[in-house]
């Protein structure tokens, strides 16, 4: 268990983070029912640092590895627009809940400034670690939470928004307590004996050393990637990519987990009847689905492989907090999923790849594989990139490893913000339709990585509120026209 009376550090670095994200940051944009009073939020955002020092201080790049700073920094800026929800470029839970289907919305590329009209930097990654970004708009307001990827993972990130809420509606916030791997490494700390279930086989896929390039050359390569597929874009010899935003309805995703559960298990009746199958997870299944249509017009080759990368939390496995207590932490890896080739995987159904999706997981969560992976990001003081697949010139380029990170235990639909809702006469509010809740009405979530570089696929997962859930995606035209036939727009 972590100290509850150890002081926060004034300068730290952390002995167990992912050096993959140490250039990245990740950006939280949330529209909010009705007009927020922008004092109310900045003092919220003061007391915020002043209780949680660590988001006032400074990602220092100067220093290998990287060094973080606690202090008082306040970054918070506000605006006005003079426009109505419904008057910008955003769909909303409540413009889609007469679908049945999935339904595709193209985004428009001024989304994200939306939210966070002056903090977008691209490189070198911000100085703060934290900054706060409100646009009131006539009927709604919009919060741009920012944060350095470094130290925040997505469950990090969650928790300082949450933090920020509670404080609005007067709330007590947990105490902040240094990161667990100030002193001493997380992979010592791992606790747990390995348990795999008999219908899921050892694969060392599982090692995150099979996933990463490590070193100077490995990032002058991959950087050396990044820019040939620009130039390729550019002259039309490579196809290019567009980010749009995908809503699966509850009752489709309902039905699709129980398609495909369903047909998990009639395969292990027949195969193995004295085994109890694995269940899927709805992130598995909804997973499957956009991977089966994303290829589904892709040639089916069968010399190009195909790598599926999922994040994972490994938090679970180390160290608990004190009751009442938070520490921020970038606690994740990517885990990969291999297939041997496009065709093979374009051969098996979504069930099927749903399962194998599930196995990564599962193996990915034996405490032997999460204190080896911990160890080896320990071991590694270097930048680390992706594996990407195919190859020109020695250096693989054609496709591309699909990421995805799965936003959907963080639960932003269900944050109240009302404490911060302008006192204004409500009969007034009636009347002209100003009358909000304080309710979070749409989440937006992304990643902005080195130099500004765009990969694909990549995709975040978010609840949408109402059963159902919101995917931000970024694919090729083929892709997206792949998408598109399967559900029929």
């Amino acid at each position: 268990m972590l100290s509850k009376t150890q002081p926060f550090p004034k300068q730290y670095t952390l002995l167990s983070n992912n050096v993959s994200t140490q250039q990245s940051t990740v950006f939280i944009g949330l529209v909010i029912s009705g007009i927020l009073d922008i004092p109310k939020l900045e003092n919220a955002h003061r007391e915020l640092v002043r209780l949680w020092p660590a988001l006032g201080g400074e990602l220092v790049i100067s220093k290998t590895p990287y060094e973080f700073t606690s202090g008082d920094i306040v970054n918070f800026n506000s605006r006005h627009l003079s426009l109505k929800r419904a008057e910008l470029p955003l769909v909303t839970t409540t413009q889609t809940s007469s679908n049945s289907k999935p339904t595709v919305y193209r985004m428009a590329e001024e989304n994200d400034k939306l939210f966070h009209f002056d903090t977008m930097e691209k490189f070198p990654p911000p100085d703060t670690i934290f900054a706060l970004r409100v646009t009131v708009l006539l009927d709604a307001t919009l919060l741009g939470f920012r944060l350095t990827h470094h130290l925040c993972d997505g469950e990090a990130c969650f928790d300082v928004v949450k933090a920020y809420s509670d404080l609005i509606n007067g709330r007590r916030v947990p105490e902040l307590v240094p990161p667990p791997d100030i002193e001493s490494y997380l992979s010592e700390q791992v606790h747990g004996e390995d348990c795999l279930p008999p219908t899921v086989s050892p694969d060392n896929s599982a090692w995150i050393e099979k996933n990463l390039s490590v070193g100077v050359v490995a990032i002058l390569m991959y950087t050396y990637v990044l820019v040939v597929r620009l130039i390729m874009v550019r002259l039309g010899l490579r196809e290019s990519d567009e980010e749009r935003m995908i809503h699966l309805p509850g009752d489709f995703v309902a039905k699709l987990m129980e398609e495909c559960q369903g047909e998990i298990d009639a395969a292990y009746e027949r195969e193995k009847p004295d085994v109890k199958g694995l269940e899927v997870t709805r992130n598995n299944v909804i997973t499957a689905w956009l991977l089966k249509s994303l290829y589904s017009k892709f040639a089916p080759s069968t010399k190009i492989g195909l790598d599926i990368s999922i994040s994972i939390n490994y938090r679970p496995y180390i160290s608990s907090p004190l009751p009442n207590t938070k520490y921020l932490h970038n606690s994740f890896y990517n885990t990969r999923t291999p297939f041997a080739s496009i065709a093979q995987f374009q051969s098996l159904s979504t069930s099927q790849v749903a399962l194998e999706l599930k196995k990564t997981c599962v193996r990915n969560k034996q405490p032997s594989v999460v204190r080896s992976n911990i160890n080896f990001l320990e071991r590694v003081n270097a930048v680390a990139t992706p594996h990407p697949p195919d190859r020109i010139l020695g250096i693989r380029v054609e496709h591309e490893m699909p990421m995805f990170s799965h936003w959907t235990t963080f639960q932003y639909h269900l944050l109240d913000f009302s404490g911060a809702l302008v006192d204004f006469d409500q009969n007034e509010l009636q009347r002209d339709g100003r009358m909000g809740s304080g309710k979070v009405v749409y989440t937006l979530p992304s990643a902005v990585f080195p130099y500004g570089f765009k990969m694909r696929p990549l995709g975040f997962f978010v609840k949408d509120g109402m059963g159902g859930y919101w995917l931000r995606m970024r694919l090729s035209t083929k892709g997206w026209k792949g998408v598109e036939e399967c559900i029929g727009s």
